[in-house]
């Protein structure tokens, strides 16, 4: 069905999954893509979750998720990658 409350929109969503996946982009298994998705799709849920009782209507809640891509470029080379995205 369809989700009850705004829309929702991932401000920076792009940078956090690019980021988050860390500086090896190799992934044969996808388990590092899986793991970067499921901690964004954590995000969204606890958005909507908040957002349950918002009352429906014609506009989009952005979260912004600048803070995490900040923690993520402040650990730099340290970063582990989607594991750590959802540890996180």
């Amino acid at each position: 069905g369809s989700p009850v409350g705004p829309q929702i929109m991932l401000y920076y969503g792009p940078d956090l999954l690019r980021m988050g996946l860390g500086e090896d982009l190799t992934d044969p298994s996808g388990d590092n893509m899986s793991a970067a998705l499921a901690a964004i799709d954590h995000v969204y849920r606890a958005a909507r979750r908040t957002l349950i009782l918002a009352k429906s209507g014609d506009y989009q809640y952005q979260l912004n998720v600048s803070p995490i891509v900040q923690v993520i470029k402040k650990a730099g080379k340290d970063w582990k990658g989607g594991k750590q995205l959802v540890d996180s």
